[in-house]
């Protein structure tokens, strides 16, 4: 299930929104519908909820749609934000908080159709779930929450934003369950996810938390190839 937070301050943009919504059938998802930036910013903090996808208004009074985007990128670096706006002038502006798409004003049913398309698929493969053990315990990841694993010796490091995992896998194994789409090689022995990738630099790979890996000669084409093919995706 795909959840979605609508946050516009004009509600005839969220009628027209719930009934372009009404008229998706093709994937299993459910909404909430917020004002404004600080209504859905409470909101976030008193109920420690999450949402897949975020529809933000980029011009509301008490909290615009950029703000709050940049505050939720405080804690939140995987979910995919749209800004909905009627000028095509914040275009720009917002890729820096890392924004998966926009929709202009006045909302048309197929742009919208379009847009949301991509972001169910990109969901549906990104939230794959990646298992493994370590002495004896089981754990279960999402994807879409790997930053890197690296490899070093037997061990293999999974790293996510909030901890560090351990595991015994092979890189064989670890590709086994990852989907290429949205990881790269680096080197030999460290798997990058590409939607955190900032910068490449020479031979050296920059993460969205600052995290800078070495990239191996022999795989920089395909890394920068990759990369690109990955922002394109996006746009």
């Amino acid at each position: 299930m795909i959840r979605i937070a609508i946050c516009d301050d004009d509600s005839g943009v969220i009628e027209t929104f719930e009934s372009y919504l009404d008229k998706l059938k093709d994937f299993s998802f459910e909404y909430d519908v917020f004002f404004d930036g600080y209504e859905l910013e409470q909101y976030l903090l008193r109920s420690g909820q999450e949402y897949d996808l975020y529809l933000l208004d980029i011009e509301m009074k008490t909290m615009d749609g950029l703000t709050f985007a940049r505050h939720l990128r405080n804690s939140d670096s995987h979910a995919l934000i749209v800004f909905i706006t009627g000028y095509s002038k914040y275009v720009y502006d917002v890729f820096e908080v890392f924004t998966f798409d926009f929709i202009l004003k006045p909302i048309q049913f197929e742009r919208m159709k379009k847009v949301l398309t991509k972001a169910f698929l990109y969901l549906k493969d990104a939230q794959n779930v990646f298992t493994f053990s370590y002495r004896k315990n089981s754990f279960s990841l999402s994807c879409d929450k790997i930053f890197y694993i690296d490899k070093i010796g037997r061990k293999a490091y999974i790293h996510t934003a909030e901890k560090t995992y351990q595991c015994n896998m092979t890189i064989d194994e670890i590709w086994q369950q990852l989907n290429q789409q949205f990881f790269v090689s680096t080197r030999a022995s460290c798997i990058v996810n590409l939607a955190y990738i900032t910068e490449i630099i020479k031979d050296e790979v920059i993460l969205r938390n600052g995290t800078k890996l070495f990239a191996g000669r022999e795989y920089k084409q395909n890394l920068k190839l990759k990369h690109l093919n990955f922002i394109r995706s996006q746009l």
